[in-house]
């Protein structure tokens, strides 16, 4: 994974995942930290979305 991107947002994500921010900076993700039951929801505009159902899965 692109450790740019995960950096970008590694605040919203320690909030999510109840990890320091420093530690998923570190560490990154892994598929341990996304239930398999969980949606992932892209937008691009108000008028562009993406969804993917049992995205970890």
């Amino acid at each position: 994974m692109n450790k740019e991107f995960v950096n970008k947002w590694a605040g919203l994500l320690s909030k999510k995942l109840g990890r320091s921010e420093a530690e998923i900076e570190k560490r990154g993700l892994s598929a341990y930290d996304f239930s398999p039951s969980t949606s992932v929801e892209i937008y691009y505009s108000e008028s562009s979305i993406i969804k993917f159902d049992s995205a970890f899965w």
